[in-house]
């Protein structure tokens, strides 16, 4: 990277800067120019990963407001949102496992709404309880596959 681009990035003075470090050939050094454009980089890693927490978290809570119990004729649509690929992981995998609670609040009432509708059925299966039967099944296997501790810790 040229120097006028440093000087840029760094809002100062590329050859300033170099002298500052004792830096007599005008390369940058750790320290140098380059080290706030990679503590950005590291800032702005930070920021994504709050901002995705708060994303999931938010769908999570909007997710239980919609809840199968409340607005059935959602369930199909609740359901794949729940198991989309990029929520589900970003659930699971939060930090200090803080996503769990979420979603067991949110598997829990699935179940239970599947389990309301199956003794409440007639003799056949409607097709939408059968589709929802089905993604109720691939969210197990999901789960299954990718969290196998949440599983462990909430089999009750």
């Amino acid at each position: 990277m040229d120097p006028a681009t440093l000087d840029a990035l760094n809002g100062g003075s590329a050859e300033v800067a170099a002298q500052g470090n004792g830096d007599t050939d005008g390369s940058p050094t750790a320290a140098g120019p380059r080290a706030p454009v990679h503590a950005s980089e590291a800032v702005l890693a930070s920021a994504r990963t709050q901002l995705t927490l708060l994303a999931s978290t938010a769908v999570c809570n909007a997710l239980w407001s919609l809840r199968p119990q409340r607005v059935p004729a959602f369930s199909l649509s609740w359901l794949s949102l729940l198991c989309h690929r990029s929520l589900l992981p970003a659930v699971i995998h939060m930090p200090g496992a803080r996503g769990w609670p979420m979603l067991l609040r949110l598997v829990r009432c699935m179940f239970s709404f599947l389990g309301d509708t199956l003794r409440a059925c007639p003799v056949g299966m409607p097709t939408t309880l059968r589709l929802f039967y089905r993604g109720v099944l691939r969210l197990v296997v999901i789960l299954l596959h990718d969290a196998q501790d949440f599983l462990a810790d909430n089999h009750h």
